[in-house]
């Protein structure tokens, strides 16, 4: 009979620690679900912003106004243009600047040898709506009829 007594208490211990332990992976799991959301949120937003940068690239390449190809004389100044850059559908902004960065020999073509390439350097700036920013930058090389190397 004493014996019976005596193991009575444990199962409720062990049932304890079962309960214990079964909290804890619990907690657990809720902790890295709610992580791993975070990462979902923050990479969406990261690349809202990455497209709305690109929006902002294609739009300004578009509507640039590349007077540089006008005037090949490599004395005269191009003033870099910006742009602000409204997506239709979700109203988000990239502001956008076109810079001249010089002029250079076309390369690999031996035909048209005196044409030069002024190049043009584009770079966007895209915010999400989680205050999320992406720049990107791209180039563009716009021949010449006349070599403004010289």
């Amino acid at each position: 009979m004493q014996l019976k007594n005596q193991q009575q208490g444990i199962v409720l211990v062990i049932c304890l620690v079962m309960l214990m332990v079964l909290t804890i992976m619990g907690v657990s799991s809720m902790s890295n679900t709610t992580l791993q959301l975070q990462i979902a949120r923050n990479t969406q937003e990261q690349n809202t912003a990455f497209q709305t940068a690109e929006a902002g690239i294609r739009n300004a390449k578009e509507i640039a106004d590349y007077t540089a190809l006008r005037n090949p004389d490599p004395n005269v100044t191009y003033v870099p243009q910006s742009f602000n850059y409204v997506m239709p559908v979700s109203g988000l902004t990239a502001t956008a600047t076109t810079s001249h960065m010089g002029c250079t020999r076309r390369f690999g073509n031996s035909i048209d040898r005196a044409a030069s390439q002024n190049v043009f350097v584009t770079e966007a700036t895209g915010l999400s709506p989680g205050g999320s920013r992406s720049t990107v930058v791209s180039a563009v090389g716009k021949t010449t009829p006349v070599d403004c190397t010289k």
